[in-house]
């Protein structure tokens, strides 16, 4: 669809609250999928996707201790996961690469490797401690990814502090993983080694130094003074 308007104020509002998939076309490869199973591979594809899901669970928690990061613990959400990046973050920041939009190219380069589900989420800094929130360290109070506002989003006149997130304010960025329907073991073996390769090149500083680079180029040199004319 294309959208129109007498001014870019107008437009601008359309393009916020129209998601971007009013097509026919994805409804429609439903209801032929779910005929061609029928009701025994229906069943079927949920009961092994819960399957997968307490093993995945296991395996990404394995892969997440081994990286120095956390698998969250939501018991009410029993379809994705979310690997807590709060360590991750302040490494980065050790190094002075902690600026405020550094891990979305961990995310980046998940999707640079065909693996384009899971998202990094990242957060305001709340007022206060969090179930979730990483334990106080001696001396002082559990520390947190820090964020600028950058990621607040006004929609139709409601504002998001942490948009993309299911809440203004979580204890910590952290990055998604969904066991959904129909993904194999194989598949999900696959995307932890992924994981595994995406987050050491991260740490190299993969993306970021590429970033750096093309905003060097950006410099333009300054116009050299005019020559002065023949007397």
């Amino acid at each position: 669809a294309i959208g129109a308007g007498p001014n870019s104020t107008l437009v601008d509002k359309v393009s916020e609250l129209y998601p971007g998939r009013a097509s026919m076309s994805p409804v429609l490869d439903l209801f032929i999928t779910l005929l061609s199973l029928g009701a025994p591979g229906w069943k079927g594809l949920l009961s092994e996707r819960k399957e997968n899901y307490k093993w995945f669970g296991e395996r990404l928690a394995e892969t997440a201790s081994a990286q120095g990061l956390r698998l969250l613990s939501c018991p009410g959400n029993t379809i994705s996961y979310a690997l807590d990046l709060t360590s991750l973050a302040r490494s980065m920041e050790a190094k002075g690469q902690g600026d405020m939009d550094h891990l979305t190219f961990l995310g980046s380069a998940l999707f640079t490797r065909r693996v384009s589900g899971p998202r990094v989420v990242l957060c305001a800094e709340p007022e206060g401690a969090a179930p979730e929130a990483p334990e106080a360290t001696e001396g002082g109070a559990a520390s947190s990814v820090k964020v600028k506002g950058k990621y607040k989003k006004t929609i139709d006149g409601v504002t998001f502090q942490s948009y993309g997130a299911h809440t203004d304010t979580y204890p910590c960025c952290y990055l998604t993983a969904a066991c959904a329907i129909g993904a194999t073991r194989s598949e999900l073996t696959s995307f932890l080694e992924t994981l595994k390769g995406a987050l050491d090149d991260y740490r190299k500083g993969a993306g970021r130094k590429q970033k750096e680079e093309k905003g060097k180029d950006k410099i333009t040199k300054p116009k050299e003074a005019a020559a002065a004319p023949n007397a």
